[in-house]
């Protein structure tokens, strides 16, 4: 039961990411929605850190996840810089 809550919350958490990218795009005001994605992306890094040590994902699952999440942190926080 609890690797399926788990796998929940991370699964809305990066649809909850996702959507906050999509109306970043669309919005004048952009900065509040960075910060959220952000905030959401440290979040779910915890969770898959958590699934990783409950032997829930393997390794290299866990590696392919970090190499993206430092991506998506790059390109948010230089959209953030530019939307100062």
């Amino acid at each position: 039961d609890q690797r399926f809550l788990l796998a929940d919350r991370i699964e809305k958490l990066v649809l909850d990411i996702l959507e906050l990218l999509i109306r970043a795009v669309y919005q004048k005001e952009k900065r509040a929605l960075l910060i959220e994605v952000n905030l959401k992306l440290d979040v779910l890094r915890f969770m898959v850190r958590i699934a990783k040590d409950m032997k829930y994902i393997n390794i290299k699952a866990y590696d392919f996840f970090c190499r993206s999440a430092i991506e998506i942190g790059k390109m948010t926080g230089g959209w953030l810089k530019a939307n100062k």
